[in-house]
């Protein structure tokens, strides 16, 4: 039975979207401004319970891109500022309702998807580079190497399952191609073979 909720109270696509104690957090993404499309960076909370939307605390850097859930932290690495691809790394600590700037990625990407799998942030995808994956070590604070062969991974979805990372479907927008493969990998094994940095802070 499907059943229609309350509007979101600003029209957008391309947002980052997590579930932060039992309320959806609807986080920057792209809406319409007269005849343009413009990146944002408002953040809308969804209360399943009240059935009602609330005003969340805005991400620092207008921007399109995906969320992910670390732990209580939530994470928005790269994404597309509305000329190009960025290098931001901002995380969210809803305990203290505030917005921290983590170390800038070391290349500009706009990924279609991230996963989280243990201390690492696994970034899939690019507009531009549509092949490319991207790691980045919670921990450090640093982007790390991590060679995995993928085709086409932009606009995948990614989800990690019972410790194996699966990358689905894809597409590839300027040759109107898409990818009908589903990539299984798992992250305990390779991770041995990247070099493990110091441990750092964590991402207060």
């Amino acid at each position: 039975r499907v059943t229609m909720g309350p509007r979101l109270p600003v029209p957008k696509a391309l947002f980052g979207c997590v579930v932060v104690d039992g309320k959806i957090l609807v986080i920057g993404g792209q809406k319409r401004v007269g005849d343009s499309v413009r990146c944002t960076n408002t953040t809308e909370v969804f209360d399943p319970v009240r059935n009602a939307w609330s005003a969340g605390v805005n991400m620092p850097t207008p921007r399109r891109g995906t969320a992910t859930l670390v732990n209580w932290f939530v994470m928005f690495a790269g994404g597309y500022g509305g000329s190009k691809p960025l290098r931001i790394v901002e995380v969210y600590n809803p305990h203290d309702k505030a917005w921290r700037r983590l170390p800038d990625l070391t290349q500009s990407v706009n990924p279609g998807a991230t996963v989280w799998a243990g201390k690492y942030l696994f970034l899939f995808g690019d507009q531009n580079q549509r092949t490319r994956q991207l790691v980045y070590d919670l921990q450090s604070k640093e982007q790390v190497p991590y060679q995995l062969a993928l085709p086409h991974s932009d606009f995948a979805a990614a989800l990690l399952h019972r410790g194996n990372i699966y990358v689905v479907g894809g597409a590839s927008v300027r040759q109107r191609t898409t990818n009908e493969a589903i990539q299984i990998f798992q992250t305990e094994a390779q991770a041995l073979a990247v070099a493990d940095p110091a441990p750092g802070r964590d991402a207060r």
